[in-house]
Protein backbone atom coordinates (compact mmCIF):
# COMPACT_ATOMS: atom_id res chain seq x y z
CA UNK A 1 0.00 0.00 0.00
CA UNK A 2 3.05 2.42 0.85
CA UNK A 3 4.07 1.54 -2.54
CA UNK A 4 1.53 2.97 -4.46
CA UNK A 5 0.73 5.95 -2.21
CA UNK A 6 4.52 7.12 -3.30
CA UNK A 7 3.89 5.97 -6.56
CA UNK A 8 0.59 7.92 -7.39
CA UNK A 9 2.46 10.44 -5.19
CA UNK A 10 5.74 10.88 -7.08
CA UNK A 11 3.53 10.66 -10.55
CA UNK A 12 1.67 13.56 -9.57
CA UNK A 13 4.70 15.60 -8.63
CA UNK A 14 6.69 14.71 -11.61
CA UNK A 15 3.64 16.10 -13.55
CA UNK A 16 3.09 19.03 -11.80
CA UNK A 17 6.13 20.12 -12.28
CA UNK A 18 6.68 19.65 -15.75
CA UNK A 19 3.07 20.68 -16.67
CA UNK A 20 4.78 24.23 -15.30
CA UNK A 21 7.94 24.47 -16.95
CA UNK A 22 5.98 23.87 -20.19
CA UNK A 23 3.63 26.68 -19.34
CA UNK A 24 6.36 29.25 -18.48
CA UNK A 25 8.36 28.81 -22.08
CA UNK A 26 5.23 29.91 -23.65
CA UNK A 27 5.60 32.66 -25.71
CA UNK A 28 3.47 36.27 -25.47
CA UNK A 29 0.55 36.14 -27.24
CA UNK A 30 -1.35 39.29 -28.08
CA UNK A 31 -4.19 39.88 -31.09
CA UNK A 32 -2.72 42.80 -31.83
CA UNK A 33 -3.54 44.74 -35.52
CA UNK A 34 -1.44 46.69 -37.10
CA UNK A 35 -2.06 48.46 -40.26
CA UNK A 36 0.45 48.49 -42.30
CA UNK A 37 0.41 51.35 -45.87
CA UNK A 38 2.24 50.86 -48.81
CA UNK A 39 2.53 54.27 -50.46
CA UNK A 40 5.18 55.78 -52.81
CA UNK A 41 7.99 52.50 -52.95
CA UNK A 42 7.73 52.91 -48.75
CA UNK A 43 6.23 50.75 -46.43
CA UNK A 44 4.31 52.70 -43.04
CA UNK A 45 4.79 52.58 -40.16
CA UNK A 46 9.09 52.10 -40.09
CA UNK A 47 9.79 50.27 -38.56
CA UNK A 48 7.69 48.09 -36.89
CA UNK A 49 8.52 46.70 -33.66
CA UNK A 50 6.90 43.07 -32.03
CA UNK A 51 7.49 41.65 -28.82
CA UNK A 52 9.54 38.05 -28.95
CA UNK A 53 6.22 35.29 -29.79
CA UNK A 54 3.90 38.03 -30.21
CA UNK A 55 1.33 37.25 -32.57
CA UNK A 56 -0.29 39.82 -34.27
CA UNK A 57 -2.55 40.47 -37.37
CA UNK A 58 -1.31 42.74 -40.23
CA UNK A 59 -3.34 44.55 -42.31
CA UNK A 60 -1.66 45.39 -45.25
CA UNK A 61 -2.75 48.41 -47.74
CA UNK A 62 -1.31 48.92 -51.21
CA UNK A 63 -1.98 52.17 -52.15
CA UNK A 64 0.48 52.64 -55.42
CA UNK A 65 -0.43 51.40 -58.77
CA UNK A 66 2.03 48.80 -59.46
CA UNK A 67 2.23 45.65 -57.31
CA UNK A 68 4.28 44.97 -54.25
CA UNK A 69 5.12 41.95 -51.89
CA UNK A 70 4.73 41.95 -47.69
CA UNK A 71 8.06 39.88 -46.92
CA UNK A 72 9.55 39.67 -44.27
CA UNK A 73 13.18 38.21 -43.63
CA UNK A 74 12.53 36.08 -46.94
CA UNK A 75 9.03 34.85 -46.36
CA UNK A 76 6.72 36.23 -48.84
CA UNK A 77 3.40 37.12 -46.92
CA UNK A 78 1.55 38.70 -48.95
CA UNK A 79 1.53 39.76 -52.64
CA UNK A 80 -0.77 42.74 -53.35
CA UNK A 81 -1.49 44.16 -56.70
CA UNK A 82 -2.07 47.90 -56.98
CA UNK A 83 -4.76 48.99 -54.79
CA UNK A 84 -5.37 45.39 -53.36
CA UNK A 85 -5.35 45.47 -49.78
CA UNK A 86 -4.45 41.54 -47.55
CA UNK A 87 -4.10 40.91 -44.00
CA UNK A 88 -2.07 38.05 -42.79
CA UNK A 89 -1.20 36.65 -38.82
CA UNK A 90 2.21 36.80 -37.51
CA UNK A 91 3.97 35.35 -34.96
CA UNK A 92 7.62 36.87 -34.26
CA UNK A 93 10.75 35.07 -33.38
CA UNK A 94 11.46 33.88 -29.62
CA UNK A 95 14.46 35.62 -29.41
CA UNK A 96 15.07 39.69 -30.09
CA UNK A 97 16.51 40.80 -33.22
CA UNK A 98 15.65 43.45 -36.19
CA UNK A 99 14.60 41.52 -39.35
CA UNK A 100 14.14 43.20 -43.60
CA UNK A 101 11.17 43.69 -44.63
CA UNK A 102 11.28 44.01 -48.24
CA UNK A 103 8.87 43.77 -51.86
CA UNK A 104 9.92 41.07 -54.14
CA UNK A 105 9.39 43.06 -57.11
CA UNK A 106 11.41 46.05 -55.80
CA UNK A 107 14.56 45.67 -53.90
CA UNK A 108 14.83 49.66 -52.67
CA UNK A 109 12.10 49.08 -50.69
CA UNK A 110 13.01 48.43 -47.23
CA UNK A 111 11.34 48.74 -43.82
CA UNK A 112 12.65 46.59 -40.20
CA UNK A 113 10.67 44.70 -38.00
CA UNK A 114 12.09 45.25 -34.64
CA UNK A 115 11.72 42.27 -32.59
CA UNK A 116 12.25 43.06 -28.94
CA UNK A 117 11.34 42.93 -25.18
CA UNK A 118 8.92 45.71 -23.83
CA UNK A 119 10.95 47.87 -21.53
CA UNK A 120 8.40 47.11 -18.52
CA UNK A 121 8.41 44.18 -18.72
CA UNK A 122 11.39 41.84 -17.05
CA UNK A 123 9.99 38.35 -17.19
CA UNK A 124 11.31 37.96 -20.66
CA UNK A 125 13.27 34.62 -21.24
CA UNK A 126 16.95 35.46 -23.03
CA UNK A 127 17.73 31.58 -22.67
CA UNK A 128 15.75 30.39 -25.82
CA UNK A 129 17.47 30.92 -29.38
CA UNK A 130 15.33 29.20 -31.36
CA UNK A 131 12.98 31.40 -33.34
CA UNK A 132 9.93 30.53 -34.93
CA UNK A 133 7.54 32.27 -37.21
CA UNK A 134 4.02 30.95 -38.65
CA UNK A 135 1.67 33.26 -40.79
CA UNK A 136 -1.74 33.06 -42.30
CA UNK A 137 -2.89 35.27 -45.14
CA UNK A 138 -6.09 36.43 -46.88
CA UNK A 139 -6.44 39.39 -49.02
CA UNK A 140 -9.21 40.87 -50.83
CA UNK A 141 -9.58 43.60 -53.21
CA UNK A 142 -10.33 47.24 -52.45
CA UNK A 143 -11.01 48.39 -56.15
CA UNK A 144 -13.04 46.16 -58.13
CA UNK A 145 -14.00 42.47 -57.04
CA UNK A 146 -13.96 41.52 -60.15
CA UNK A 147 -10.04 41.86 -60.60
CA UNK A 148 -8.70 38.10 -59.56
CA UNK A 149 -5.06 39.19 -60.38
CA UNK A 150 -3.86 39.25 -56.88
CA UNK A 151 -2.16 35.95 -55.58
CA UNK A 152 -1.91 35.28 -52.00
CA UNK A 153 0.60 32.94 -50.42
CA UNK A 154 0.56 31.59 -47.25
CA UNK A 155 3.98 30.56 -45.78
CA UNK A 156 4.00 29.10 -42.84
CA UNK A 157 7.74 28.76 -41.30
CA UNK A 158 9.07 26.45 -38.63
CA UNK A 159 6.16 26.89 -36.60
CA UNK A 160 7.42 23.87 -33.61
CA UNK A 161 6.39 25.38 -30.33
CA UNK A 162 5.16 22.15 -28.87
CA UNK A 163 6.79 21.16 -25.56
CA UNK A 164 8.09 17.99 -24.76
CA UNK A 165 8.11 17.89 -21.16
CA UNK A 166 5.36 15.73 -20.76
CA UNK A 167 6.47 12.43 -22.76
CA UNK A 168 9.44 13.03 -20.50
CA UNK A 169 7.59 13.17 -17.42
CA UNK A 170 5.51 10.03 -18.26
CA UNK A 171 8.85 8.25 -19.67
CA UNK A 172 10.46 9.41 -15.96
CA UNK A 173 7.32 7.96 -14.10
CA UNK A 174 7.56 4.83 -15.66
CA UNK A 175 11.52 4.44 -14.91
CA UNK A 176 10.54 5.34 -11.30
CA UNK A 177 7.94 3.16 -10.99
CA UNK A 178 9.73 0.08 -12.36
CA UNK A 179 12.57 1.04 -9.71
CA UNK A 180 10.33 1.19 -6.68
CA UNK A 181 8.09 -2.08 -7.53
CA UNK A 182 11.53 -4.05 -8.46
CA UNK A 183 13.45 -3.08 -5.17
CA UNK A 184 9.70 -4.09 -3.39
CA UNK A 185 9.72 -7.40 -5.06
CA UNK A 186 13.87 -8.36 -3.78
Amino acid sequence: MKVRIFLIISGLLLLSIFSFTASSDEPVQTNRVITVEISGLKYTPNPITLEPGETVTFEVTNKDSVPHTFTVNGDKLLDLGGGKSGSVNYTAPVTEQTLPITCDYHPSMKADLVVQAAVASSNTSSASSASSTSSTTSTTDSTSASDSSISSSSNPVNSSTESAPFPIAIVLFAFISIFVLRRKSQ
